[in-house]
């Protein structure tokens, strides 16, 4: 077996393993930030109903943004967009949670929290959007697919002279890069 065929089949699933397990931590670091998202929404429901005052129009724009970031920016999310719609909704947001009228009516306390929960509702949206803009992935499975390529070739070249061993080498690393990228 020629040396640079043995090096190319050592790293090639390597490279895949790497790559997965940086695949699952974004998909992990994801449905945190979106989980975070959810916590936050909650909260902001859970402060604006427990609060003595009327926030009716809190609760309206609360609803308003998870319906807008589900009908509009998640589909978006796809193309690596983010929606102008779902941003203003959190505006919108921030800025009736921002009123001084909040502290005047529900005190200091009530609209701290409001406003705490709405900064991390931001942090949340903001995490999700860079992880779902993020390109790298793409060029990294490329380059893996590339490189399985490139063994398959290397491996058909080393057993060109015996064809029973090239079918069996290049049937085995076929399965195992179909099992691997599966």
């Amino acid at each position: 077996m020629h040396p640079s065929s043995a090096r190319s089949r050592c790293c090639s699933p390597f490279l895949t393993g790497f790559l997965a397990n940086e695949v699952w931590e974004r998909n992990r670091q994801a449905l945190r930030a979106v989980l975070a998202e959810r916590e936050a929404l909650q909260a902001i429901q859970a402060i604006s109903i427990a609060t003595v005052t009327d926030m009716e129009d809190i609760r309206a724009a609360v609803r308003l943004y998870a319906e807008t970031l589900v009908q509009d920016e998640w589909p978006r999310m796809r193309d690596q967009e983010s929606s102008a719609k779902a941003g203003q909704a959190l505006l919108s947001l921030l800025g009736r949670i921002s009123n001084p009228q909040i502290s005047s009516n529900a005190g200091q306390a009530a609209q701290t929290a409001l406003l705490d929960a709405v900064l991390k509702l931001r942090s949340a949206r903001d995490d999700r959007l860079a992880l779902s803009g993020d390109q790298t992935d793409r060029t990294k499975w490329a380059a893996v697919l590339f490189l399985a390529l490139i063994t398959q070739v290397a491996i058909g070249i080393v057993h060109l002279e015996r064809p029973r061993a090239q079918l069996a080498a290049l049937s085995i690393f076929s399965t195992a890069v179909v099992i691997t990228l599966g």
